[in-house]
Protein backbone atom coordinates (compact mmCIF):
# COMPACT_ATOMS: atom_id res chain seq x y z
CA UNK A 1 0.00 0.00 0.00
CA UNK A 2 3.13 2.37 0.85
CA UNK A 3 4.27 1.73 -2.17
CA UNK A 4 1.26 2.08 -4.29
CA UNK A 5 1.04 5.53 -2.64
CA UNK A 6 4.45 6.56 -3.39
CA UNK A 7 3.48 5.55 -7.01
CA UNK A 8 0.74 7.57 -7.48
CA UNK A 9 2.45 10.76 -6.06
CA UNK A 10 5.31 10.42 -8.23
CA UNK A 11 2.73 10.19 -11.11
CA UNK A 12 0.58 13.07 -9.93
CA UNK A 13 3.99 15.54 -9.46
CA UNK A 14 5.12 14.33 -12.68
CA UNK A 15 2.40 15.09 -14.40
CA UNK A 16 2.56 19.11 -13.08
CA UNK A 17 5.56 19.40 -14.66
CA UNK A 18 5.79 21.78 -17.79
CA UNK A 19 6.38 19.17 -20.74
CA UNK A 20 8.93 21.21 -22.62
CA UNK A 21 11.26 19.44 -24.74
CA UNK A 22 14.83 19.77 -24.96
CA UNK A 23 14.90 21.66 -28.31
CA UNK A 24 12.31 24.18 -27.03
CA UNK A 25 14.34 24.70 -24.17
CA UNK A 26 17.80 24.90 -26.38
CA UNK A 27 15.60 27.40 -28.86
CA UNK A 28 14.59 29.38 -25.68
CA UNK A 29 18.12 29.53 -24.37
CA UNK A 30 19.46 31.01 -27.61
CA UNK A 31 16.64 33.36 -28.05
CA UNK A 32 17.00 34.98 -24.87
CA UNK A 33 20.98 34.94 -25.27
CA UNK A 34 20.75 37.21 -28.55
CA UNK A 35 18.20 39.00 -26.68
CA UNK A 36 19.91 39.88 -23.86
CA UNK A 37 22.91 40.38 -26.05
CA UNK A 38 21.10 43.23 -27.91
CA UNK A 39 20.22 44.82 -25.07
CA UNK A 40 23.78 45.31 -23.42
CA UNK A 41 24.95 46.66 -26.37
CA UNK A 42 22.27 48.79 -26.69
CA UNK A 43 22.94 50.01 -23.37
CA UNK A 44 19.67 48.85 -21.73
CA UNK A 45 21.31 46.29 -18.87
CA UNK A 46 18.29 46.92 -16.50
CA UNK A 47 15.60 44.45 -18.82
CA UNK A 48 15.02 41.46 -17.40
CA UNK A 49 12.81 38.49 -18.55
CA UNK A 50 9.28 38.63 -17.80
CA UNK A 51 7.20 36.04 -19.64
CA UNK A 52 7.65 34.46 -22.57
CA UNK A 53 4.51 32.75 -25.02
CA UNK A 54 4.03 31.37 -28.78
CA UNK A 55 2.94 33.82 -31.30
CA UNK A 56 -0.15 32.55 -32.92
CA UNK A 57 -1.13 32.39 -36.33
CA UNK A 58 2.10 33.38 -37.97
CA UNK A 59 3.26 30.88 -40.60
CA UNK A 60 6.88 30.40 -39.24
CA UNK A 61 6.59 29.27 -35.41
CA UNK A 62 7.79 32.63 -33.51
CA UNK A 63 8.18 33.27 -29.28
CA UNK A 64 7.24 36.43 -27.86
CA UNK A 65 9.83 37.63 -25.02
CA UNK A 66 8.40 40.33 -22.75
CA UNK A 67 11.24 42.12 -21.05
CA UNK A 68 10.70 44.68 -18.29
CA UNK A 69 12.63 47.29 -16.82
CA UNK A 70 12.07 49.43 -13.41
CA UNK A 71 12.32 48.34 -10.06
CA UNK A 72 11.46 49.96 -6.40
CA UNK A 73 15.02 51.51 -6.48
CA UNK A 74 14.35 53.55 -9.83
CA UNK A 75 10.51 54.50 -8.84
CA UNK A 76 11.62 56.04 -5.47
CA UNK A 77 14.23 57.85 -6.64
CA UNK A 78 11.40 59.70 -9.68
CA UNK A 79 12.96 57.81 -12.71
CA UNK A 80 10.63 56.27 -15.58
CA UNK A 81 8.64 53.94 -13.50
CA UNK A 82 7.84 50.78 -15.28
CA UNK A 83 9.19 49.76 -19.15
CA UNK A 84 8.23 47.26 -21.24
CA UNK A 85 9.97 45.89 -24.19
CA UNK A 86 8.95 43.10 -26.32
CA UNK A 87 10.88 40.39 -29.12
CA UNK A 88 9.65 38.07 -31.27
CA UNK A 89 12.20 35.10 -32.04
CA UNK A 90 11.83 33.01 -34.90
CA UNK A 91 13.90 29.82 -36.55
CA UNK A 92 14.14 28.42 -39.24
CA UNK A 93 16.23 25.34 -39.38
CA UNK A 94 19.37 26.81 -37.65
CA UNK A 95 18.56 30.27 -38.44
CA UNK A 96 17.79 32.47 -35.63
CA UNK A 97 16.68 36.12 -35.41
CA UNK A 98 14.98 38.63 -33.56
CA UNK A 99 12.62 41.58 -34.00
CA UNK A 100 11.11 44.09 -31.52
CA UNK A 101 8.03 42.63 -31.47
CA UNK A 102 5.01 45.22 -33.11
CA UNK A 103 1.63 43.57 -34.13
CA UNK A 104 1.00 45.95 -37.29
CA UNK A 105 4.59 45.62 -38.74
CA UNK A 106 4.54 42.80 -41.02
CA UNK A 107 6.73 41.66 -42.03
CA UNK A 108 9.18 42.35 -39.46
CA UNK A 109 12.81 43.49 -39.85
CA UNK A 110 15.04 41.69 -37.88
CA UNK A 111 17.41 43.39 -35.69
CA UNK A 112 19.90 40.22 -35.04
CA UNK A 113 20.52 37.39 -37.22
CA UNK A 114 22.78 33.90 -36.14
CA UNK A 115 23.46 30.72 -38.14
CA UNK A 116 23.83 27.95 -35.43
CA UNK A 117 24.58 24.45 -36.18
CA UNK A 118 22.79 21.96 -33.08
CA UNK A 119 23.07 18.80 -32.75
CA UNK A 120 19.77 16.91 -33.63
CA UNK A 121 18.62 15.42 -30.05
CA UNK A 122 15.51 13.31 -29.58
CA UNK A 123 13.99 13.26 -26.15
CA UNK A 124 14.11 10.15 -24.26
CA UNK A 125 11.72 8.38 -21.95
CA UNK A 126 13.16 6.52 -19.79
CA UNK A 127 10.85 4.43 -17.01
CA UNK A 128 12.32 2.39 -14.30
CA UNK A 129 10.65 -0.05 -11.82
CA UNK A 130 12.23 -0.85 -8.54
CA UNK A 131 12.74 -4.61 -8.39
CA UNK A 132 11.00 -6.19 -5.62
CA UNK A 133 12.61 -8.88 -3.15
Amino acid sequence: MYRLSILILTLAVAACQPTTSVQQQQRDFICQSLIEGYLKASGQQNFELWQKSDVQDTVIPQRLFSYQSGSTRTTLIGETALKKLQFVCWNNTQHFAIALHDQNAQPRSALLTVQIHLPQTKDKWQAAVPKTQ
